[in-house]
C-alpha cells in the first residue's frame, strides 16, 4: 500500500507500512463442517463476491456470505447460488469456526480483518491475488487470479477433496496469523508518533503525552478494530 501512494501521489515523504493486528479469544469449539465461508459486503465489486457466487452451484460444499446485504441505494443485494447470511453481528465468531475453507478472490483489498480472523479460527484460506494480501500472506494461503472463475473452481475443489492439504494451510493460516496482534499495531504506531515528535524537535526526554499513551496501548479492547 505504500508504493501504491507513491505511485499515485509521486510524495518524497517517507511512507512506514504498519500492519493492522487482531486479537480474538479461542474459538467457539464447533467441528469443522463442509463449508465455504466469506465475509464482506455483497454490494463492495472489490470483495469480488459475484466471483464466488458463480462458481458456488458447481461445489460439493454449501458457499455462504457473512456482510450486509444493501447496498448504498438502499436495494438489497442477491446472491443467485451461494447463501447470504447478514451482518451476522453476534455469531460471525462461529461462522469462522465452522468453516474449514474461507475464500476471499479480492479484486482490492488493504489488509483485509476478515481472512486474519478466519485464519484464527482455523480456516483455510482462498485468496485474490493482488499485490496487498500477498504482502500480508505469503505462502500461508492459496492464491487464484480473481478474474479467473475457473481457477477459482479448481482451487476449491482441490481443497474440498484433499483433506490433508485443507489442514495444512489452515496450520499455515494460523501459525502466520499469529504475528498480526494488536500489541505489534500499537507498537508501530508509538515509534512513528516518537519519531515524528524527535524530528520536529518536540520530544525531548519522556513526555507525559508519549508515556500517557503508552500506558493505554496496551489496554487496547480486542472488539476495537480500527
Amino acid at each position: 500500500m505504500g508504493e501504491t501512494l507513491r505511485q499515485h501521489y509521486g510524495t518524497d515523504i517517507p511512507i512506514r507500512v504498519i500492519p493492522n493486528g487482531r486479537s480474538i479469544p479461542p474459538p467457539p469449539v464447533v467441528p469443522k463442517r463442509h463449508r465455504i465461508l466469506s465475509v464482506g459486503r455483497l454490494s463492495e465489486p472489490g470483495s469480488n463476491m459475484a466471483a464466488l457466487d458463480r462458481v458456488a452451484s458447481r461445489l460439493s460444499w454449501h458457499v455462504v456470505v457473512a456482510g450486509e446485504t444493501m447496498g448504498p441505494d438502499g436495494t438489497v443485494v442477491r446472491l443467485k447460488h451461494a447463501r447470504a447470511l447478514g451482518p451476522l453481528p453476534a455469531a460471525l465468531a462461529k461462522a469462522y469456526a465452522g468453516a474449514a475453507v474461507f475464500a476471499l478472490p479480492a479484486l482490492y483489498e488493504p489488509f483485509g480483518y476478515a481472512p486474519l480472523e478466519a485464519a484464527l479460527s482455523g480456516c483455510a484460506l482462498v485468496l485474490g491475488d493482488i499485490p496487498s494480501l500477498r504482502e500480508v500472506w505469503g505462502d500461508a494461503a492459496v492464491w487464484v487470479p480473481p478474474r479467473d472463475d475457473q481457477a477459482l473452481l479448481q482451487t476449491l475443489r482441490w481443497l474440498i477433496e484433499d483433506r490433508q492439504v485443507r489442514r495444512e494451510y489452515a496450520k499455515r493460516a494460523r501459525e502466520h496469523a499469529m504475528a498480526y496482534t494488536p500489541e505489534r499495531t500499537a507498537a508501530g504506531y508509538l515509534d512513528a508518533y516518537r519519531t515524528a515528535l524527535s524530528e520536529s524537535g518536540e520530544l525531548i526526554g519522556t513526555q507525559p503525552e508519549a508515556a500517557a499513551i503508552s500506558a493505554a496501548a496496551p489496554g487496547l479492547e480486542s472488539g476495537q478494530r480500527r
